[in-house]
């Protein structure tokens, strides 16, 4: 089923929409040998020195780095669920922040979706990682936010989380049928490329402010995508929204397409604190 909504008149309040939507079977493979994931070294600056995030917050989502060889290749943060039954099987959450939060700081990346999912923890407990990104590199291999390119010498973020998800997978009680990513500008973009790259794991993707690669589209029609887009966005034009939303629906991709009239580069706003989007995403599953 595809549901293609072009425009959403009241897009400040709470969107009255959710979709059931079929999806098949998934695959995976092991992490690579020699890689560590560990409670960060460092701590993040106390809050006082950073009011972007709140306090609960980062309380609630542990600092955690990836190391290969002693050198750190992914931070992230991690919020898991407050209780574990012996037995019992998680959602996985993967959030990828946009390019105002990129760094080494382990913190930035929780300033847009780190409130909002904590709430949404309550009543949908899972474990939900916020990787970041470094300085100077980007989710995506083509984020046509910038001329700006990843260096050649460095390895693509996006390879770190699929080795992180895999070994979560296999270390932690999550459920591999419900496994989902979302991502905002930078990350809306990201979000694409992470399906793309692995089109049978993912059971549900939410997509705000970005655009993807047309030509790999085709790709994602075992996967439910949401997308969001203000239409007056001046950071990142809205017919990258539109063109991959008209893609899904000539490719027969399950997908909603929101636009936010008036609405700029802040789609994740009205998107992640409304429950009815994040009730949507987690009905979503895998068989």
């Amino acid at each position: 089923m595809s549901i293609h909504i072009t425009r959403l008149v009241d897009w400040p309040f709470r969107i009255a929409v959710i979709a059931s939507l079929a999806v098949t079977g998934c695959a995976h493979v092991g992490p690579p040998a020699g890689q560590v994931d560990a409670v960060a070294a460092a701590v993040a600056p106390p809050p006082s020195t950073q009011p972007e995030v709140g306090e609960a917050v980062l309380a609630a989502f542990a600092p955690r780095q990836v190391s290969e060889a002693g050198e750190v290749v992914l931070r992230y943060r991690l919020l898991s669920p407050t209780t574990q039954p012996a037995g019992e099987k998680f959602p996985l959450v993967i959030f990828l922040h946009g390019s105002g939060e990129r760094g080494e700081d382990n913190y930035r990346q929780l300033i847009h979706g780190g409130k909002e999912f904590l709430h949404h923890s309550k009543r949908h407990p899972a474990f939900y990682v916020f990787p970041q990104c470094p300085k100077g590199t980007w989710w995506s291999t083509s984020n046509k936010l910038r001329t700006e390119a990843n260096p050649a010498a460095a390895a693509p973020p996006m390879e770190k989380i699929v080795d992180l998800i895999d070994r979560m997978v296999r270390t932690e009680a999550i459920d591999p049928g419900r496994i989902y990513v979302a991502g905002l500008s930078m990350g809306g973009f990201g979000t694409y490329e992470l399906v793309g790259l692995q089109p049978k794991r993912f059971a549900a993707a939410i997509p705000m402010c970005g655009g993807g690669n047309l030509e790999i589209v085709p790709k994602y029609r075992s996967t439910p995508f949401w997308l969001f887009h203000g239409d007056a966005d001046t950071a990142v034009n809205v017919r990258y929204s539109r063109d991959m939303a008209a893609a899904m629906k000539r490719a027969g991709v399950s997908h909603i397409y929101t636009e936010y009239p008036g609405g700029n580069h802040n789609a994740w706003t009205p998107t992640l604190t409304n429950d009815a989007v994040i009730d949507w995403m987690f009905a979503q599953r895998r068989k």
